[in-house]
């Protein structure tokens, strides 16, 4: 990557740049990585009414960065599995209502479909004492096992 973005002048001192700024005062402004972006960044977009930033990369790739309000008004949508799990006895025995709302509350960006069973398996998970601290316990010069 650096090759790439010494493209603009010449290896060796682009080389140099890099490595006075990695030696140089940890407080540093976007000023001291413009030789570094300028190459790769071929122009940028700001919208203001969706407050996002669109990158146009001199790879030819568009990336876009932004922040977006969620409302809790509407309850999310609750997933069918989700939902096959809940009505299932033998799998949601003892579901606690926290349980329940955590459960509803996670998102999957995975367009794979879960199973009643996922879910039984992720409150095991949840419920497993070794995956959680309790937030009173503090750690004291413990032994590498911690």
């Amino acid at each position: 990557m650096l090759r790439a973005i010494a493209s603009a002048g010449s290896y060796r001192k682009m080389r140099v740049r890099l490595i006075e700024l990695l030696d140089s005062d940890p407080v540093v402004s976007i000023g001291d990585f413009s030789s570094f972006l300028e190459p790769l960044i071929q122009c940028w977009d700001f919208d203001f009414i969706h407050f996002a930033l669109q990158v146009h990369l001199a790879s030819g790739a568009t990336r876009r960065f932004g922040f977006h309000e969620e409302r809790g008004e509407h309850p999310p949508v609750e997933e069918p599995a989700l939902r096959s799990f809940l009505r299932d006895p033998t799998l949601s025995a003892g579901v606690t209502n926290e349980e329940i709302e955590s459960l509803r509350r996670m998102r999957f960006r995975s367009s794979r479909r879960r199973t009643a069973l996922f879910y039984y398996r992720l409150l095991q998970n949840l419920r497993d004492p070794l995956h959680f601290r309790e937030r009173s316990q503090r750690r004291t010069g413990g032994t590498a096992a911690d």
